[in-house]
């Protein structure tokens, strides 16, 4: 699961409430929690999946957004089907959360609700509590499908864009992960010395800026996440970089960066552009000297991977994060100390691309290998990477 946000301090906040009562009750329980968007959910799930004492939560399994079902009433047996084996297979006193929020089960929602009475007594029997993620605006069909659940509706939080967070990033692995405001750094002295003369001039002559300096400060401005200032710098860099072979490695440097601020002003299409052209750059440098640069060109792919996804292109998103991984895992085999890390993060991000088709055979067989490393190194330094396992065993 591609999980882009965290509830920020006032999302948990919201859900403080609901998530005290569902650890006080010890009998069946019904929940809503009301999303504006899947992305709500998404953080929600999260949280209550990474924060819970004892037991956690059993996150019901479904078929994803984009996995081929028929129809509406596929959909509807497929959320039953789910719903009755988590009944069937979980331990007595377990809280079964279940996300109706996004894609075509929106469609459903409505003719599920009833259901939701149905199994009152089921669920009731081995005192399970049940969470429902339903969609903020679509509350009506709750009340009146299932009102024995929308009776919570008093305790039910609502979340909503305002109560999330960009995640801290995965120790630098994915350039595409936004930095929250605790985690941005202010520029060095000598840097913003540097920034003030670029502003005056806008001429990296002028403002005494190398190609390197100019390449360190992109990336000082991404840290402090200034991405106007950083689509600015790389611009007039490639500008002023020549074309050819000599150059290829900061070309394909300034591009990502290029890519980078693109992507987080909102031109996605521009900054796969970009960053295709860095992987083609970084391609060449790699198989001319794969020491020096096979690990800039997983890197890139496991970002192109990203944004790919993030237009829907999800078989090319597949096919560069299957490569980034192939280079993972042979950096990883004379190394592991260095790249295992990177390893794990880029087969977490094949899992979910193989999610996103429907293989979820080899989903789950690759974000168990991803869990398997990552619960190595988090034994030797848990303060590192227990975060990480944490995110890897949620998708798992």
């Amino acid at each position: 699961m591609n999980h882009r946000f965290t509830l920020s301090t006032s999302g948990q906040a919201q859900i403080a409430p609901a998530r005290l009562l569902l650890q006080e009750t010890t009998g069946f329980l019904y929940l809503p929690i009301l999303v504006a968007t899947p992305a709500a959910a998404l953080a929600a799930r999260f949280h209550l999946s990474t924060t819970w004492k004892d037991q956690p939560p059993y996150d019901i399994p479904w078929p994803v957004a984009g996995t081929p079902l028929p129809d509406a009433a596929q959909i509807r047996m497929a959320l039953i089907a789910a719903l009755d084996h988590a009944i069937a297979r979980q331990a007595e006193g377990t809280t079964l959360l279940l996300d109706l929020s996004s894609g075509d089960v929106r469609a459903v929602v409505a003719q599920f609700a009833p259901y939701l009475n149905q199994r009152r007594e089921a669920l009731r029997s081995k005192r399970l509590r049940l969470v429902l993620f339903w969609p903020a605006d679509l509350t009506d069909s709750l009340m009146a499908g299932a009102p024995d659940l929308w009776s919570m509706r008093a305790l039910a939080p609502v979340l909503t864009e305002t109560d999330l967070q960009a995640p801290v990033p995965d120790q630098g692995r994915d350039d595409l992960s936004p930095r929250p405001e605790s985690q941005r750094t202010a520029l060095r002295p000598n840097q913003a010395q540097q920034w003030q003369r670029w502003q005056a001039t806008h001429n990296l002559q002028e403002a005494q800026l190398s190609v390197a300096d100019a390449l360190a400060l992109c990336d000082a401005l991404a840290q402090a996440c200034d991405w106007q200032g950083v689509a600015e710098l790389s611009e007039a860099l490639l500008d002023t970089l020549p074309q050819d072979e000599p150059t290829f490695a900061d070309r394909a440097r300034a591009l990502r960066q290029r890519s980078r601020s693109l992507a987080e002003l909102g031109n996605v299409p521009a900054a796969v552009t970009a960053l295709e052209e860095a992987v083609t750059l970084f391609q060449n440098l790699a198989a001319a000297n794969p020491a020096a640069f096979a690990m800039e060109l997983a890197r890139s792919l496991n970002n192109l991977s990203t944004l790919l996804r993030d237009l829907g292109d999800h078989r090319r998103a597949l096919e560069t994060i299957e490569e980034a991984v192939a280079i993972w895992l042979r950096l990883a085999q004379n190394n592991p100390a260095r790249f295992e890390p990177d390893l794990a993060q880029s087969l977490n991000n094949l899992s979910i691309r193989l999610g996103d088709l429907g293989d979820h055979r080899r989903a789950l067989e690759t974000i168990e290998e991803a869990v398997a490393i990552r619960r190595r190194l988090a034994q030797n330094n848990p303060a590192r990477f227990e975060p990480d396992l944490a995110r890897s065993l949620y998708n798992l």
